[in-house]
C-alpha cells in the first residue's frame, strides 16, 4: 500500500504540474520556472529522504512529480527553441537517448551506493547534488541558455525537416 501511495502521489503531482506549466511560465518566465522546479525537486527529494512517516513522504512525492515534469518540459523546450532547425531532430534524439541511458545507469549506481550507506543517505545526497547544480546554474558557473534568443531558420529551406 505504501508504494502505491508514493507512486500515485508522484503521478498526481506530475499531472498537476503539467497543467500549471504554461500559466506559470507566462507569469514568471521559463528560466525562473525551470530553476524553481529544479530547486523544488531537490528540496522535495531531501524531505522524502528524511521523511519521518508515510504522510510526509507522500506530500514530498507530489512536489517531486510536479517539479520533475517541469524540469523535463523546460529542458525539452530549451532544446527545441535553441537547436538549429536543420539539426533539431538529431539534437532531440541525442537528448532522449541520454535520458534513456543515464537514468538507468544512475539508478544502478545509486543502488550500489545505497547497499553500502543506505537508501536515505543516497536520496538526501542526491538532493544535495541537485541543489549544488542549481546553485552553479544560478551563479553562472554552468551557463544557462534559457533566456538567450532561440535559433531562427535563415530561410524556408533551413526550416524544412530532413
Amino acid at each position: 500500500g505504501a508504494t502505491s501511495a508514493l507512486i500515485t502521489a508522484q503521478g498526481v503531482g506530475a499531472v498537476a504540474g503539467a497543467l500549471a506549466l504554461t500559466p506559470l511560465a507566462r507569469r514568471v518566465g521559463r528560466r525562473r520556472l525551470l530553476l524553481a522546479d529544479l530547486v523544488a525537486v531537490a528540496a522535495a527529494l531531501g524531505v522524502y529522504g528524511a521523511a519521518p512517516d508515510l504522510a510526509v513522504a507522500v506530500a514530498a512525492m507530489v512536489v517531486v512529480g510536479s517539479g520533475y515534469i517541469g524540469v523535463l518540459a523546460g529542458c525539452n523546450t530549451i532544446i527545441q527553441l535553441h537547436a538549429p532547425a536543420s539539426l533539431r531532430g538529431r539534437v532531440l534524439g541525442i537528448y532522449m537517448m541520454a535520458l534513456g541511458v543515464l537514468y538507468p545507469v544512475g539508478a544502478l549506481a545509486q543502488g550500489a551506493v545505497a547497499e553500502r550507506v543506505g537508501v536515505r543517505a543516497v536520496t538526501i545526497g542526491g538532493a544535495g547534488l541537485l541543489v549544488a547544480a542549481a546553485v552553479l546554474v544560478l551563479r553562472g558557473v554552468i551557463p544557462s541558455t534559457v533566456d538567450r534568443q532561440p535559433v531562427v531558420a535563415a530561410s524556408a529551406d533551413d526550416a524544412a525537416p530532413g
